[in-house]
């Protein structure tokens, strides 16, 4: 199997990257779950968190937001480099969605010993957990982008 367009039901699985574009834009996605697999009513959900789906049949014919898509089968999307998607209003710098961000706020942390004393000058032992703030998870898919798009 290899990188194939949209033509039919049955074509996405579970895990598989789908790149359609939206809005003009190609934009990724990974299958989440395919509900009625093989049918004219299979939906493919990309996105359970915002509800964001696409059924197959009006993908095909066009009458979905999901449009031009292509479908990357999960065995083989490694060794298939892919294109950092690109800020239109700066072609230099990467494009991050709303949705990238959402999907990464409170994603990432950290435990560290974090010590106190209470009203009472009782020394308590406690562990804290510190979670990245998004401008800095954003900054670090920023460079990441751009040394990727280096090497392409």
């Amino acid at each position: 199997m290899q990188i194939q367009k949209l033509t039919a039901v049955g074509q996405v699985k579970a895990l598989d990257l789908i790149i359609t574009e939206y809005k003009g834009i190609p934009t990724p996605y990974f299958a989440e779950e395919v509900l009625n697999p093989g049918t004219d009513k299979e939906e493919v959900i990309v996105d359970s968190r915002y509800n964001k789906y696409f059924i197959t049949s009006m993908a095909v014919n066009g009458k979905s937001w999901a449009k031009n898509t292509i479908v990357i089968p999960a065995l083989k999307r490694d060794s298939i480099p892919m294109a950092v998607p690109v800020d239109p209003r700066n072609p230099a710098l990467p494009r991050i969605t709303n949705s990238m961000k959402a999907n990464c706020i409170g994603e990432f942390s950290w435990e560290e010993y974090a010590p106190y004393y209470d009203e009472f000058g009782e020394h308590h032992d406690c562990t804290a957990e510190r979670v990245v703030p998004w401008d800095l998870c954003k900054r670090i898919y920023q460079r990441m982008a751009i040394e990727a798009s280096k090497s392409q």
